[in-house]
């Protein structure tokens, strides 16, 4: 068994945390969890909960609120920030999941997302 990881630790230099973000340009808003470094690396960082282990390919959604998330935060502040990082704590284990991802690749499927919704809402 592998050392327990301790994530928090790893996540320096924290810029946000609970804060409220809006984008005015897609005209969305959120509370993220955490903006910091991690892994040296400045990243939106959102924290979720589940009773089993989750795999890469079922947490879509989650990379799609946190591109969000960094979206906004880019809005607000022209800084932009490239890496997400989503952190899962389980029932199956005593060590979190670590998620990381590049916001380019979840930005296409957030938007056509925000665009279904429009067209829904009228």
């Amino acid at each position: 068994m592998h050392p327990q990881r301790d994530v928090i630790q790893e996540a320096f230099n924290i810029f946000l945390q609970e804060q409220a973000l809006y984008s005015e340009t897609l005209k969305i808003a959120g509370r993220c969890d955490l903006g910091a470094e991690f892994d040296g690396v400045p990243s939106i960082i959102d924290f979720k909960t589940s009773l089993r282990e989750k795999k890469e390919e079922y947490i879509q959604d989650y990379f799609e609120q946190a591109t969000a998330y960094s979206l906004m935060w880019s809005d607000m502040t022209g800084k932009d920030i490239s890496q997400i990082v989503i952190i899962i704590a389980n029932d199956e284990s005593p060590e979190p999941q670590v998620f990381k991802s590049n916001v380019g690749y979840h930005g296409a499927s957030l938007l056509a997302k925000i665009e279904e919704f429009r067209k829904h809402m009228g």
